[in-house]
Parts: structure tokens; sequence; C-alpha cells
């Protein structure tokens, strides 16, 4: 015959054992999503001085080609 307490504690500590991996792996799972967002995070950053490096040289581009524009530019495309 099984004792009722004896199953009830194994029930438990199975439960218990149950509980402790799904929290492994839902820590796991937040390092590794961190690591993602970390990385991603370091992409942006490149890709707003990229952005930003790029729209200073447009700038400046077109601040140049302002300067040299002549009255050739402004005639009409079938000349």
């Amino acid at each position: 015959m099984t004792d009722p307490q004896n199953d009830n504690l194994r029930h438990l500590t199975a439960r218990v054992t149950e509980l402790e991996e799904a929290l492994t792996h839902q820590q796991r799972t937040v390092d590794d999503l961190n690591q993602v967002v970390l990385q991603q995070e370091r992409r942006i950053a490149a890709f707003e001085a990229t952005i930003a490096r790029l729209t200073s040289e447009l700038a400046t581009l077109s601040d140049s080609a302002i300067e040299r524009r002549t009255l050739e530019d402004d005639r009409p495309p079938h000349y």
C-alpha cells in the first residue's frame, strides 16, 4: 500500500523540479534576447552616425552645387 504523504511529497518534488527547469529555460531565453537587443542597439547607433554623416555631406554638396549654378543650369531640358 502506498503512503499518501509520500506520494504527495514526490508529486510536489516533481512539480518543483519542473518549475526550476522552466525557470532555467526562461532565464536563458531572456539572456539570449538581451544579447540580441544589445547588438541591435549598437547597430542602430552605427546607422544613426552614418545617417548624420551622410546628411552633413549632402548639405555640404547641396551648398557647393548652389554656388556653382549658372544660367546654363536654368535652361529648359529641350535646349
